[in-house]
C-alpha cells in the first residue's frame, strides 16, 4: 500500500515542519533507546516476529554491509506500520499474549544502521536519514525510524523475492557499516528462545551458518519439555507455566532427559521473555512480565514486577506441593531448588530480584512442608541417625521429621530443609524419647556423641537427669539407662568406639563419662588385649573358592560401582543403592525380590587373602544386622574383578581391635567368590 506510506510520510513531515525542535529531540531519544538496547537488537526483532505468530525466523548475510531478517508471521497492518514509525507506540498491550508492549524495541537498530528497507504484505518502504533530510532543508538532526519513503532497495530485490517465495511474510534489510549487528548474529543463543510463544526454527545464513530448532513435548499437565538443537548440540529444558489465566510466568529447569540438572551460572537468569542480567541463586530460569529498564536487561521493582514475581513463586510452590504430597520427585526439581538462597547482606545492600524471589519461595515452601501447621515443629534427621529410629522418635515426640526416607523419594529435600531454616533434631529431644523408645546402636551412638559435644561447656542439673534416664549406653548386658548402671557393669567396647569415632578425640568421651560417674565402667584406655573378638583356635584359614560364571563389568568404574553392578546380576536381588557417602556403616544396600534388605560393606584389597580394616561404626552395624550384613572383599585389576562375599562376619571371622585409630583388623576370611571380566 504505497498510499499508506505516503500518508504516514506526509503526517510526520508536517509534524517536523511545525515542531522542528521536537523532531530533533525525537532523534536524540531514538539514539538513547538504541544505546540502551545495545547488543539486543536481533533479540528484539525475534521478539517482534514471535508476537506476529511466526514459526520461522531467518537472518541472512547479503554482504559485509547488508543483512536480511525475515519471518513468516502475520504481515504488517496499517496500524502496525504507523506504530512502527512512532516512538513509544505499539498495537500490543501488556498482559496480552504478546511479549513486547512498549513499541520502542525496533528502534534498537538505529545506532548502527544507516538504511532500513521493509517489505511486509502490501507495504514496501525505506527508512533513511539522508532521504528525510533532503525533504527537510535546514534540519540538523532527524530520527531514522520516523518518516517512511518509497521503497529504494531495488539492489536487494532478488534476495527479497526469493525469501518471500519460501513462505516468509515480513522482510527487513539493514544496511550498516559497523560490525555490531554481525556480532549479535554470532552471539544469538538458543536458550534465549525458551519463552517465545510460536517460533520453533531460527535460520542463520552467512559466514557461520547455523540452524536453531525448538521441539516442544508435553510431559504432563503444566510441564513441557523443550529441546533446543544448535550446531549439532542439543539442550533440553523442562518449562512449568502458570496455571492462572492471563499470567505468562514460567520456570525452566535444565534437563538431561531423565531429571532436572543445574543450569550453568550464565544461564540461570531472570527473563522478561528475553534474558536479563539479573541472576538467580538456584540454577534455573524464571520468566515473567517483569518491568525492566529501557535496555530490558535489568528488572525494575514495581507493582507489575511484584505481581509477576508472586506468580512465578506460585509455580514453584505448585511443583513442590505435588512432590511432597506424592513423596516422589521423578524430575528431580527439589535437588535443583535446594540452592535457592538470599544474599546474606541483603539488609545492607538492598533486595535484588533474586532476593525477592528467594524470600517469597522460602516462605511458601515452609508453609507447604509444615502442612500449614506452624505449631508443629519440623526437624531434620541428624547425621548417622538411623531412619527407622528417626521415624519412631519423631512420631513419639509428635513432631514432623525430614530424613533419609524422604531423601530417597525426594533427593535434595534435606539440603532444601536446611535452606528453609530447619535444624537437626536436638539431642535433648532424642534423649527424652529414648527414655521409652528403643533405638539402634547407631542412633544411640550418634545421640550420645551429640550430647557430649552439646554439654562440653557445662551441663545443667536438668540435662544430667535427662541423660541418666535415657537408654543411651550399652553394656555387656545390653542397652541400659545410665541410672541403671552399677559397679559390675562394663560398657561395650564396640559401642564406645562408635561414639569416640564421632568425637574429635577420646578425651572428650572420658571427661563426659567421669561427669556421669561411669569412669570405671568405660573400656576406653584399657589394654588392647581386652578388645580381642575371636572364634577361638578353630577359625578357618583363608581360602578362595571360584564361584559362578564369568560376568562383564566396566573397568572404568570404581570398585563400589562394579560390586553393585555384580550384585544386580544376582537373581534374588531386585535393586542396589549406593549409600557409601551417608556414613551408615555399609556401602551398598540391596533390596531382594521378597522385599527384604541386605547390607554390603565393600573392602578393596590388592589380592584376595589380604587383610583389611573396618571402623567401629561398621562393626556395630554388622553386629546389629548379623546375617543380613556382608563384607564384599574386592580385588579389581586391569581385566578382572574378584569379590569374596562374607555373610555375618562378626560370627564367622576373627579380628582384633587396634587402639591407635580405633579400628578393627581382619587378617583371615572365608567366603564365596564371584569373578567378573572387565571391559
Amino acid at each position: 500500500m504505497a498510499n499508506v506510506v505516503n500518508q504516514v510520510q506526509r503526517l510526520f513531515l508536517e509534524e517536523a515542519k511545525q515542531s522542528p525542535l521536537l523532531f530533533s529531540d525525537l532523534a536524540s531519544v531514538e539514539g538513547y533507546i538504541s544505546e540502551s538496547y545495545s547488543g539486543r537488537s536481533l533479540i528484539e526483532l525475534l521478539q517482534n516476529a514471535d508476537d506476529a505468530g511466526a514459526s520461522i525466523f531467518c537472518v541472512k548475510t547479503i554482504d559485509s554491509h547488508a543483512f536480511l531478517v525475515a519471518n513468516n508471521g502475520h504481515p504488517f497492518t496499517n496500524d502496525d506500520f504507523l506504530a512502527l514509525c512512532r516512538s513509544g507506540a505499539s498495537t500490543k498491550k501488556r498482559k496480552s499474549k504478546t511479549i513486547g508492549f512498549r513499541g520502542i524495541g525496533f528502534k534498537a537498530i538505529v545506532n548502527y544502521t544507516k538504511v532500513v528497507h521493509l517489505v511486509s504484505g502490501d507495504i514496501r518502504t525505506t527508512f533513511s536519514r539522508k532521504k528525510t533530510l533532503d525533504l527537510l532543508p535546514g534540519a540538523e538532526k532527524v530520527p531514522l525510524i520516523r518518516v517512511p519513503h518509497p521503497f529504494d532497495g531495488i539492489r536487494y530485490q532478488d534476495e527479497i523475492r526469493r525469501i518471500l517465495e519460501e513462505g516468509y511474510n515480513t522482510v527487513f534489510v539493514f544496511e550498516t557499516d559497523k560490525e555490531t549487528f554481525k556480532k549479535e548474529i554470532e552471539e544469538l543463543s538458543g536458550s534465549g528462545l525458551l519463552f517465545v510463544n510460536s517460533i520453533n526454527h531460527v535460520l542463520i545464513n552467512g559466514e557461520k551458518s547455523r540452524n536453531i530448532t525448538l521441539i516442544r513435548k508435553k510431559l504432563s499437565e503444566g510441564l513441557t519439555e523443550i529441546d533446543i538443537t544448535e550446531l549439532a548440540e542439543q539442550k533440553k529444558w523442562i518449562v512449568a507455566k502458570s496455571n492462572n489465566e492471563g499470567r505468562r510466568e514460567a520456570i525452566a529447569f535444565k534437563y538431561d532427559g531423565k531429571k532436572a540438572i543445574n543450569a550453568e551460572a550464565d544461564e540461570a537468569v531472570f527473563h522478561s521473555f528475553m534474558p536479563t542480567k539479573d541472576r538467580l541463586s538456584a540454577k534455573i530460569k524464571v520468566n515473567g512480565d517483569f518491568s525492566t529498564d529501557p535496555s530490558r536487561t535489568r528488572i525494575v521493582w514495581d507493582e507489575e514486577s511484584e505481581e509477576a514475581m508472586h506468580s512465578a513463586v506460585n509455580i514453584i510452590a505448585s511443583l513442590c506441593r505435588t512432590v511432597f504430597e506424592k513423596k516422589s520427585d521423578p524430575f528431580g526439581f527439589i535437588d535443583v531448588l535446594k540452592a535457592i538462597s538470599m544474599d546474606p547482606l541483603w539488609q545492607i545492600k538492598g533486595m535484588t530480584p533474586n532476593d525477592h524471589f528467594s524470600k517469597e519461595s522460602i516462605d511458601s515452601l515452609r508453609t507447604i512442608i509444615s502442612r500449614g501447621d506452624e505449631q508443629t515443629p519440623v526437624f531434620i534427621q541428624p547425621e548417622s541417625y538411623d531412619s527407622d529410629d528417626f521415624k519412631k522418635v519423631t512420631r513419639h515426640l509428635l513432631v514432623r521429621g525430614i530424613g533419609e526416607e524422604e531423601q530417597k523419594g525426594i533427593p535434595g529435600i534435606i539440603e532444601l530443609s536446611k535452606t528453609l531454616g530447619y535444624k537437626p533434631l536436638p539431642f535433648e529431644k532424642s534423649l527424652k524419647a529414648m527414655n521409652t523408645v528403643e533405638c539402634s546402636d547407631r542412633t544411640r551412638a550418634s545421640v550420645l556423641a551429640d550430647t557430649i559435644k552439646g554439654t562440653s561447656l557445662g551441663m545443667s542439673t536438668k540435662q544430667k537427669e535427662l541423660i541418666r534416664q535415657s537408654k543411651v549406653v550399652k553394656s555387656g548386658r545390653g542397652r541400659k539407662r545410665i541410672a541403671e548402671m552399677d559397679s559390675t557393669d562394663t560398657l561395650d567396647a564396640a559401642f564406645e568406639g562408635m561414639v569416640t569415632d564421632r568425637l574429635s578425640n577420646p578425651t572428650e568421651y572420658k571427661s563426659f563419662m567421669k561427669r556421669m560417674g561411669l569412669e570405671q565402667q568405660s573400656t576406653v584406655g584399657r589394654p588392647v588385649a581386652e578388645f580381642i573378638h575371636s572364634l577361638g583356635e578353630n577359625a578357618g584359614a583363608t581360602t578362595v573358592q571360584s564361584f559362578g560364571t564369568s560376568r562383564t563389568i566396566h573397568k572404568w568404574r570404581t570398585v563400589e560401582k562394579n560390586v553393585a553392578a555384580l550384585l544386580e546380576l544376582m537373581p534374588d536381588i531386585k535393586t542396589v543403592n549406593d549409600v557409601s557417602n551417608q556414613n551408615v556403616g555399609y556401602d551398598l544396600e540391596a533390596v531382594l525380590q521378597n522385599g527384604k534388605k541386605r547390607y554390603y560393606e565393600v573392602k578393596s584389597v590388592d589380592s584376595l587373602g589380604d587383610g583389611f580394616t573396618f571402623t567401629n561404626n561398621e562393626y556395630s552395624t554388622a553386629v546389629e544386622n548379623n546375617s543380613e550384613y556382608y563384607f564384599a572383599i574386592a580385588c579389581q585389576t586391569e581385566d578382572t574383578l574378584e569379590v569374596c562375599f562374607v555373610a555375618n562376619p562378626i560370627e564367622t571371622l576373627r579380628f582384633e581391635k587396634r587402639a591407635i585409630r580405633w579400628e578393627w583388623v581382619c587378617r583371615e576370611y572365608t567366603g564365596e567368590v564371584l569373578k567378573a571380566k572387565l571391559k
